[in-house]
């Protein structure tokens, strides 16, 4: 009964997370605000006309069963701040939703979480390095969260997926949609091994001042934020300067300093907001996360190799070869070799160097 008052109390115009937690601690409950009268909530200290009569003569409560049933019926969990399936370090924020909603049956407490995101107007080598950072985040058994945002926000859960790891995607709409509406399959593919959090209702659309709040929650859950590409103002930059306030470590990757798309990150780095990286084991080893990586990798089979693996494979055992050599000595097409090479730099066989040069590991 308590959380039908809590989602009431949240979906009430004017009333914020940090007012509604003061409020609900003043009455001892958010059922016994919806008790009172307009009278004795007007005594409440910072309780104006506009919201007493919303308390009390508005539409929230009725609102909130409806929601509840929409919720039951598509399965989806409504969980309050005070639960303990709540996100542990979400709870810390001082703005932190007093309900979120999340569809899938991830429990978010179960991984330790790592925000990873980026501008939607992402590189090839943003996206190569995002993946790359994602599969060891994977094997050192870290919940990916991101947006699902165009850009490296959904080459994240991609990455994450196509690793068998776990991701989140925290939404700026209500969980009968998804936006945009061309990452559903990549949505729907993540509740097999994650979850979608939203802190806002069902019927609620993507409006842009959404996205800003619900970047707070990114930042807020996770212990690190990784930044891959951002331009001068956006998204990323928010949710890193928010993880930053709340004392939370920011990494960002160095970029080309006259590409747009890295002004944001070496910003980031220039302000000493975030820690500048360029390998996993910098974030894994600045979290205490390394022993725990090989611990759970070193007991692991051998992944099978295709024919092509086993080629570049045995090319490598006599040097290293640039791109061109391999490209020469193997007849195989270019773009399935870089496929395949970036693959094995997933599977921890072979690393690239500088020039295009590859060495086996």
């Amino acid at each position: 009964m308590e959380k039908l008052y809590l989602l009431a109390l949240q979906n009430i115009h004017g009333i914020g997370p940090v007012r509604a937690k003061s409020l609900i601690a003043y009455c001892g409950s958010a059922e016994a605000i919806f008790r009172l009268s307009q009278q004795k909530l007007l005594k409440i200290p910072n309780i104006g006309e506009q919201t007493a009569k919303l308390i009390v003569g508005g539409t929230s409560l009725r609102d909130a069963e409806s929601e509840l049933h929409f919720c039951e019926k598509n399965n989806i969990e409504v969980i309050s701040c005070y639960e303990q399936n709540y996100p542990n370090l979400l709870k810390q924020i001082s703005d932190s939703p007093i309900i979120l909603f999340k569809k899938g049956n991830l429990n978010l407490n179960q991984k330790m979480a790592i925000a990873v995101v980026g501008t939607r107007d992402s590189t090839h080598y943003g996206r190569s390095i995002t993946e790359k950072f994602v599969f060891a985040f994977v094997q050192a058994n870290l919940n990916i969260v991101s947006g699902l945002a165009v850009g490296i926000d959904i080459t994240a859960h991609k990455a994450a997926l196509h690793h068998k790891g776990t991701t989140t995607c925290v939404l700026a709409h209500g969980l009968d949609r998804i936006y945009p509406p061309h990452h559903k399959s990549v949505a729907e593919e993540i509740l097999l091994n994650g979850a979608w959090l939203s802190e806002y209702p069902s019927k609620t659309k993507p409006d842009a001042v959404n996205f800003p709040e619900r970047n707070r929650i990114i930042a807020g859950m996770c212990v690190a934020t990784l930044v891959v590409e951002a331009r001068p103002r956006g998204g990323a930059l928010i949710t890193a300067r928010l993880a930053f306030n709340e004392n939370r470590e920011v990494y960002a990757i160095p970029g080309d300093v006259e590409r747009h798309s890295a002004k944001g990150t070496n910003e980031l780095i220039k302000q000493n907001i975030a820690k500048l990286v360029t390998e996993p084991e910098d974030i894994l080893a600045d979290l205490n996360l390394v022993q725990v990586m090989k611990k759970e990798t070193s007991n692991k089979p051998l992944l099978p190799l295709t024919p092509e693996e086993q080629q570049i494979i045995r090319l490598l055992q006599d040097k290293d070869c640039v791109i061109d050599e391999l490209l020469l000595k193997t007849d195989i097409p270019p773009g399935k070799l870089f496929s395949l090479l970036l693959d094995m730099e997933f599977k921890g066989l072979v690393i690239q160097l500088p020039g295009k040069k590859f060495k086996l590991l």
